[in-house]
């Protein structure tokens, strides 16, 4: 009769495959960790790219970054405006979702009057920027029909961001003419994105 052998493997094989076992279960989080990093920087990559194009030289003093699909944006900018419009930027940018916009206002651009001057003042810009959004969006009805309620209108300090799908080429050039020729806008941010 032959018996079978129960002979126990040895220290070395058990920790051999100890390891194994080991590595294995940390490298899968370690390579989705890793490609989630390169997922941000690329993200962080196109939305600084976007700034550069929207913003110009506006853009150097944003610093950006990207968690998952948010990005947080910092720095200091020159106006309001650029605040805003960063923000904007930022969204139409494919793959963010949200944005938290924590840009500041350069020491030097901000003034030195009292808080009761500077809230009137800031409550003034937000109404004149409200009815120039109001204006824009009017005219954009008038001129591209049903369209224009895809179309998101942000206005800040003359600034104008259009943003929003369009179905052709031809209402979306029509939408950013009509912009440009709305009283008050000084300049309009195309950020429609054509089907």
């Amino acid at each position: 009769m032959h018996r079978a052998s129960t002979a126990r493997p040895s220290v070395p094989i058990l920790l051999l495959v100890a390891a194994c076992i080991c590595l294995g279960a940390f490298a899968a989080p370690a390579a989705a960790d890793l490609e989630s990093r390169v997922d941000d920087a690329v993200l962080e990559l196109k939305v600084k790219a976007a700034l550069l194009d929207k913003l110009g030289t506006e853009a150097f003093g944003i610093d950006v970054e990207a968690i998952g699909h948010t990005v947080v944006l910092t720095g200091e900018v020159e106006s309001r405006a650029t605040k805003e419009l960063a923000k904007e930027v930022t969204l139409a940018v494919r793959g963010v979702r949200s944005v938290r916009n924590k840009l500041t206002l350069e020491r030097k651009k901000r003034a030195v009057d009292t808080p009761v001057s500077r809230g009137v003042a800031k409550a003034e810009g937000e109404v004149l920027d409200a009815v120039l959004e109001v204006r824009v969006k009017r005219r954009l009805l008038e001129e591209i029909g049903r369209y224009a309620m895809d179309v998101e209108v942000e206005a800040v300090a003359g600034k104008v961001t259009l943003r929003g799908p369009l179905p052709d080429r031809q209402r979306h050039r029509l939408a950013i003419q009509t912009a440009r020729r709305t009283k008050g806008v000084d300049e309009v941010i195309d950020l429609i994105k054509v089907r």
